[in-house]
Parts: structure tokens; sequence; C-alpha cells
């Protein structure tokens, strides 16, 4: 009997000892609220600002549709739109302007024409013993230039030229002549292709006459004034009529004070080569 109660009152003090232990945990697991209540004092939470600009959007509120009535749906902003150019008005591209043309260093000219010469004293002479001729003379000429600046050339002539008197029984009689000029030309250019220029020159010339196998000259004077038309021909050639008047007349030329004319209205062509 006594060793059964000795058993329970045993039992009964484990007990008491284990609960007495876990109540003596679980106090040591429980914060300590004091403890963060005195860890947090110099926190200052702020307070949220109030916004009275700010407006809350209706969330009730539903969103427009996506799909208006009449089936187009509607993706964004509307776009407006783009004006095109008129074919018309855009602008037409601009060609490089051509590069000027180098005013050329010197130039050599070949021409060939035809005077034609009014009837003198002379002409009469040779009429009245039978001879006839014709008043029309073929010239050649050479000559070189210079410019002094684009639009003024100075230059130098020499020419040769004859005319010719026939008899049904004699021999005919002929005079030939030549002439040394000295020029300056004024030129205009029109475009890339046309010239016009105007030509005086002035100099002297010597004129012979064989007349039944008798020789005799003399020195006169020399004029003229010439009119230019030129065509280019590629990078170093021109050509094109030359055309004017020009003085050059033997007078006092026998006892019977008779004149020669050399020279009146001439027309020609003249071939130039520039460099």
């Amino acid at each position: 009997m006594i060793a059964r109660v000795t058993r329970t009152a045993a039992r009964s003090l484990i007990l008491c000892a284990l609960l007495a232990s876990g109540v003596a945990r679980a106090q040591d697991a429980e914060p300590d609220p004091s403890a963060d209540a005195d860890a947090h004092d110099d926190v200052i939470v702020a307070a949220p600002e109030e916004h009275d600009d700010v407006i809350v959007a209706n969330p009730s509120t539903e969103p427009p549709p996506l799909v208006p009535e009449g089936g187009v749906p509607e993706v964004g902003p509307p776009v407006s739109p783009v004006p095109q150019q008129d074919p018309e008005l855009r602008p037409v591209p601009q060609r490089p302007p051509p590069e000027p043309i180098p005013v050329p260093l010197y130039s050599v000219e070949i021409q060939i024409r035809g005077a034609f010469q009014e009837e003198t004293s002379f002409d009469r002479t040779m009429g009245a013993f039978g001879y006839s001729g014709t008043r029309a003379a073929p010239v050649v000429y050479a000559g070189a230039a210079v410019p002094l600046v684009e639009w003024l050339w100075l230059g130098g002539r020499i020419g040769m030229r004859g005319r010719l008197w026939t008899h049904p029984e004699r021999e005919s009689a002929y005079a030939t002549a030549g002439d040394l000029l000295l020029t300056a030309q004024v030129r205009f250019r029109l475009g890339r292709v046309v010239e016009l220029g105007v030509l005086a020159g002035g100099g002297a010339g010597i004129v012979m006459l064989e007349l039944n196998d008798v020789m005799s000259d003399q020195v006169v004077p020399r004029f003229q004034a010439e009119a230019t038309v030129a065509f280019r021909v590629g990078n170093h050639f021109t050509l094109g009529p030359r055309f004017g008047w020009e003085y050059f007349q033997w007078e006092g030329m026998n006892r019977y004070d008779d004149g020669m004319d050399l020279g009146g209205f001439f027309f020609g062509l003249g071939l130039e080569g520039r460099e």
C-alpha cells in the first residue's frame, strides 16, 4: 500500500516539474513589447501628405470600347493624311554650268575670197585696144593674230591676187598684186558656237602689170574693213564667211593718167586654227 502511494507521488512531482519547465521556455520565447517600444522611440513615421491636386479616377468607370459602333477599330490617335507633292512643282535637277572657254594664245587663218572691182579708166582703155577682162580678182590670204584681251585681237596678214585681160590676136595682159596688212579685230561670242567680229586693217601693196612684154610696178596704199561670222568646229577650229570692202588702187599708171582697181567689195570663206 505504502509503495503504491509513493509511486503515485513521485509521478505527480515529475509531471509538475515538466509543466514548470515548459512554462519557463514559453516565457523566454515571447518578445518583450516594452523593449520594442524602447528600441524604436527614435523612429519618426511620416504621415502621408495629402495631394489635393491628384484626381483619382473612378475605378468603376469602364474604358471606351476598342471597336466603336460602325465596326472600324480605333487603335491609337487618328493619323492625319500626309499631303502629296504635286509632281509639276518638284524641283528640276540643275545641270552644272559648262566650263568657260579659255582664251586662245594665238590664231592662224587661211582665207579664200573673190574681190569685185568697179570699172576704171584703165579698163576702158584696154577695151579700146580690143582687150576684154573680168572685174573680179581671186584673193588668197594668210594671217595670224594674238589676243590682248578676250574681245580684242591684233595681228597681220599677207595676201596675193590677180587680174587678166585677154585679146583675140595679142598676148594677154595680166596684173598681180601682193599686200601686207596690220589688223585689229573685235570679237564677240554668241554662246559656245557662234562668234561675230569686225576687222580693220591697213598697210601697203605692190602691183605688177605685164603688157606687151613690158613689166611695170608700183607700191600703193592699202585699207580694208571686214565683217566676220565664225562657227566653232571642235576645240581648235572655226569656219565661216567673210565679207567687206577694201581700197587697193593704182592711180596714174600711164601717160593717160589711168587708174586700175584691185580692191572693191569682197566675199569669201575663212578657216581659222587656234591654240
